[in-house]
């Protein structure tokens, strides 16, 4: 039985992994995400013959791509401003524009998207729910050095994308400063 579900798998799954990588844009999910239709497919096959296991097969990554879509949807909504992956100036303090306030809490979501979702799952065990390490290396059934790997990795791609953004802010002020200095030498002639 397991012999001819393994020969199925070794025959599609090329093809399980294009459509999610299609779906997904980013290989490292994509991959994660075919190695759970490979998982749910021999749990549930019980050595019946197929009359079309790609078929049955993009059934089975349609449903893994649907909860995938869920559970980083809701992963979304939840917005984690945290001073480790948001680093704010002491002058900020509780004082922020609320409309500042509101971009910053939509590059997080958005850079919160950018991680693949091992990184993420890691992140929001860690920071949102408030897990250790090893609870949450129990719950997402991964080793403790690859918890604290994942999140090192989490947290130095947040800051990545954190301080290109200031840097895209500096450019834009010193943008107009330029045009504030040209208008004002345009006018003084």
């Amino acid at each position: 039985m397991t012999g001819r579900a393994e020969v199925i798998l070794l025959r599609h799954y090329k093809h399980v992994r294009r459509y999610l990588y299609r779906h997904l844009n980013h290989r490292m999910e994509a991959d994660d995400l075919a190695q759970e239709v490979c998982m749910r497919f021999l749990q549930s096959y019980r050595g019946q013959t197929l009359e079309s296991p790609v078929a049955y097969l993009m059934t089975v990554a349609k449903g893994v791509l649907a909860t995938f879509y869920r559970e980083s949807m809701r992963e979304k909504r939840v917005l984690v401003v945290d001073s480790e992956l948001v680093e704010t100036d002491a002058k900020d303090g509780n004082g922020r524009d609320p409309a500042e306030q509101c971009a910053t809490d939509m590059d997080l979501v958005r850079w919160l998207g950018q991680l693949p979702r091992t990184h993420r799952a890691v992140l929001t065990a860690y920071k949102l729910h408030g897990y250790t390490y090893v609870e949450a290396a129990a719950r997402l059934g991964l080793s403790i050095q690859t918890v604290k790997k994942y999140m090192t990795q989490a947290k130095v791609q947040l800051r990545e994308c954190r301080l290109s953004r200031e840097v895209r802010q500096l450019e834009t002020i010193k943008k107009a400063t330029r045009e504030r200095g040209r208008r004002i030498a345009c006018c003084d002639e």
